[in-house]
């Protein structure tokens, strides 16, 4: 919805607040909207007086006088809505500029616009700048604008223009019926202000559908005009009804739809007098009445040749030549009508049953099985015929690989091959534990026993229980013996209670006695 935009000082500033469904269907906020206001940037105290209107749904009219206002000044107007418990907020700024001078009581008439709008089922205008200021003897208005839109009946229209000071408004369509659908429709209507008691301020204009069809509507190119001239002294017939007839006709002589509508016609052209009026023309016969017979014989023969040739198109038996020059390509053909010679019907037919036999699995290519040869040497002919003179050796170099075969190494692999098929499982394993045998071969990691005792046993501790005959020199370590068994050979070789004699590194004896 539009806002006003600037305002006079010492004006006050009217507009609508409308609130609406997410589908763009009025509905009431849950309480009375609120507008706070910012002067130049800063929160003030200022009051705005916000009122439902009546018998409406979602529409809220607001005023704001402000307070010590200068040119140059800019309100930032905040309103505020709840809607379904949602906060709505819409900010738009108004700035303030200074009031006419030097026009106190001098002109009879003052023009004013408005902005243009548009909206679903209900559009609103306001003039662009506070009008009036200062002209006290204003009579009445004249309202020039136009309105689009459709509504479900004519009765449900509602064109009212509304003063600064709000309240009733002064209803533009007394004795017009307006269509219940119209498109830039032209309408002009005038008001008497002699009751008005506030004429300075924003006045705006409100186009409504009472019954909410549904349809955008919109005012454009919307003008008002005050004068001090009352609407009783206007001369002649000033109704609304009849200016606004006036302008729609005006309007509608430039609707003409040459597709659709037939210019009437014209019953007299002027007279071409020279030929020079009629370009493509030059040498025609401007004789009045032309008296040159047209040939009819010709044109009725020629008539008759071209009816015969399109007949006859694709037909060869009425199509004539008189001399063979006419159709090359023709030459020697039997020219005799009708063609006498009766095709080889029979010859045709044994052609067709051995085509009939022919297969063909692949494109262009005739499938055929050989079932007998005849005609041909025997074997014995064909033989002698390769051995004879010197065409066996010519066909053994073109025809066969003349390189002799390794018989020699054939009968090698061969008995190799069969020597391989007499060895049995004894002579493998024999081969294995063989002294000879390659490095790090199987048979290398045999463990082979040179006697007839090659019997090892291994424990169930994964040990190898064996007797040992003799051991090989510096066999036994330190690391070899336990200490038990160290102690056993301790005991046997000297009995506990038993002296022995030992003699050190000086010469001295020792006795010992082991306890």
């Amino acid at each position: 919805m539009s806002r006003p935009t600037t305002l006079k000082v010492d004006g006050i500033v009217y507009w609508s607040l409308m609130t609406y469904t997410d589908a763009g269907v009025l509905v009431d906020a849950d309480s009375t909207p609120t507008v706070a206001i910012r002067k130049n940037g800063t929160a003030t105290l200022d009051v705005v007086t916000v009122t439902k209107r009546a018998a409406t749904t979602g529409i809220y009219d607001c005023s704001y006088n402000p307070a010590s206002e200068v040119e140059g000044d800019t309100f930032t107007v905040e309103e505020t809505a709840l809607i379904s418990s949602q906060a709505y907020v819409n900010s738009w700024q108004v700035k303030v500029i200074a009031a006419e001078r030097g026009t106190e009581n001098s002109s009879p008439s003052r023009y004013y616009t408005f902005n243009n709008n548009s909206g679903t089922d209900y559009a609103d205008v306001y003039t662009e700048i506070d009008v009036a200021k200062n002209f006290p003897k204003v009579q009445k208005a004249i309202v020039r604008l136009k309105l689009s839109g459709s509504a479900s009946s004519s009765s449900d229209w509602r064109l009212d223009l509304f003063s600064p000071a709000g309240g009733t408004g002064f209803d533009l369509l007394t004795g017009v019926t307006l269509p219940s659908s119209v498109s830039n429709y032209i309408l002009q209507a005038e008001v008497d202000l002699t009751g008005c008691s506030v004429v300075d301020g924003s006045w705006y204009i409100v186009f409504e559908d009472f019954n909410f069809y549904g349809s955008v509507l919109s005012i454009n190119d919307a003008t008002v005009e005050f004068s001090d001239v009352p609407i009783a002294s206007v001369g002649g017939d000033a109704t609304a009804a009849n200016q606004t007839a006036i302008s729609n006709a005006i309007s509608a002589l430039n609707d003409f739809d040459p597709v659709n509508e037939a210019v009437a016609n014209v019953t007299l052209v002027a007279t071409c007098t020279t030929n020079s009026d009629m370009r493509g023309t030059d040498g025609a016969n401007t004789v009045a009445p032309n008296t040159v017979a047209p040939d009819n014989a010709s044109i009725a023969a020629i008539l008759v040749d071209t009816a015969d040739l399109q007949s006859n198109q694709g037909q060869w038996l009425t199509a004539t030549t008189t001399v063979a020059s006419n159709m090359r390509g023709t030459d020697g053909a039997n020219t005799v009508a009708p063609n006498t010679i009766a095709p080889d019907n029979a010859s045709i037919t044994a052609i067709k049953a051995k085509t009939d036999q022919l297969a063909f699995t692949v494109s262009n290519q005739v499938d055929a099985n050989a079932l007998t040869g005849g005609g041909g040497d025997d074997s014995a002919t064909i033989y002698s015929y390769f051995t004879a003179s010197s065409r066996e050796d010519a066909f053994k170099a073109t025809g066969f690989n003349t390189v002799a075969p390794d018989n020699a190494g054939i009968v090698a692999n061969g008995n190799a091959i069969a020597a391989l098929a007499d060895t049995t499982p004894q002579e493998f394993w024999d081969a294995l534990t063989s002294g000879s045998y390659a490095s790090g071969s199987f048979g290398e990691r045999l463990l082979v026993s040179q006697g007839t005792q090659r019997t090892l046993q291994v424990t169930g501790s994964n040990h190898i229980a064996a007797d040992v005959h003799e051991f090989q020199n510096d066999a036994i370590t330190a690391a070899a013996i336990a200490a038990d068994a160290v102690t056993e050979l301790q005991t046997g070789l000297v009995t506990i209670g038993t002296a022995f004699t030992y003699t050190n590194g000086a010469g001295d004896n020792h006795v010992v006695t082991i306890s």
